[in-house]
């Protein structure tokens, strides 16, 4: 028996020459679930791929903070810490950095005579306003900040940018 395309030579003008599309083809019920469940695993690689966090928790960081033009450095230890510090500079939004204010530099803050304990950094929400200020309001009073309210707390920080340092043996990072 031979074999004829009838449409394909002079047929009937209303057939339909495009490729078969897949909504043509029989659907097996398992089909979308396949499609589904690799759409899911993409999207779970992706995240993974772009959520890799540029903070290493093992690392230690300074981090270089501007408040009302002034200057101030805070040094973090905890890994959630570091990585609340480094959204926050790479989204380069004021907000509120705080912590505990302990007399000296502690190696890290000078040129001011005061610098905020490495463990007590916090990247809050909210705080009172009471440890709101600039470093200057800090520094020209020291003991008075920390018989009041031994927070140090601007409200409009921002993260400029940030460092690595050694932490010295022995120690938690604080010097």
């Amino acid at each position: 028996m031979p074999y004829h395309l009838p449409e394909l030579v002079g047929g009937p003008a209303h057939v339909n020459h495009a490729w078969p599309t897949a909504r043509d083809a029989p659907q097996h019920p398992l089909g979308s679930m396949k499609r589904i469940s690799v759409r899911i695993l993409v999207f779970a690689l992706s995240l993974t791929a772009c959520s890799s966090n540029p903070v290493a928790p093992s690392q230690h960081y300074e981090y270089l903070v501007l408040v009302n033009g002034e200057r101030f450095v805070v040094r973090a230890t905890d890994p959630a810490t570091n990585r609340a510090l480094e959204a926050r500079r790479l989204s380069k939004k004021s907000g509120i950095i705080a912590g505990v204010i302990a007399k000296g530099d502690g190696s890290f803050n000078a040129p001011w005579q005061w610098h905020l304990v490495p463990e007590s950094i916090a990247v809050p929400d909210v705080t009172i306003e009471l440890c709101d200020g600039t470093p200057s309001m800090v520094e020209a009073n020291v003991d008075a900040w920390m018989a009041n309210t031994p927070r140090f707390c601007p409200w409009g920080a921002v993260v400029s940018s940030r460092r690595e340092y050694v932490p010295a043996s022995g120690t938690s990072g604080a010097r």
